[in-house]
């Protein structure tokens, strides 16, 4: 979906202004960013129902928005922060520990299980039946 990726990185940077570089506040900073540019995007497209073109188009319209708050709270925030955010929007492995590591692999087993219980109802949705 056009703005999911912009609303992660708008909730991580909000996270790390407000809390510091902490590694679950990021995570889940992330997951209710995505989750809100998602919600925005289903609210503004909807009128009478909704069309892909709609879709596209108010995602690419808060995607815009979403970059462009990200810019100015990059600049208004201390100089640590901002490198801090925009190393962890490049995407890096510096830092990772074996803990954090372990955790993941657990949450990602957690995900695997649910997509495989559901695995028929995809099948279904995926053929159009």
């Amino acid at each position: 979906m056009t703005g999911f990726n912009v609303g992660a990185f708008t909730g991580v940077l909000i996270s790390i202004a407000f809390f510091g570089n902490l590694y679950w506040m990021s995570v889940l900073g992330a997951i209710l960013g995505g989750l809100f540019s998602a919600i925005l995007v289903y609210i503004f497209a909807y009128r009478d129902g909704h069309s892909g073109f709609r879709l596209i188009i108010v995602g690419i319209a808060i995607s815009a928005t979403l970059t462009a708050f990200n810019q100015w709270l990059s600049l208004t925030v201390s100089l640590e922060t901002a490198m801090t955010a925009a190393l962890w929007s490049a995407g890096t492995l510096n830092g990772m520990t074996w803990d954090s590591c372990v955790a993941r692999s657990g949450l990602n087993q957690c995900f695997y299980g649910l997509c495989f219980s559901h695995e028929h109802t995809n099948e279904i949705t995926r053929n159009g039946r």
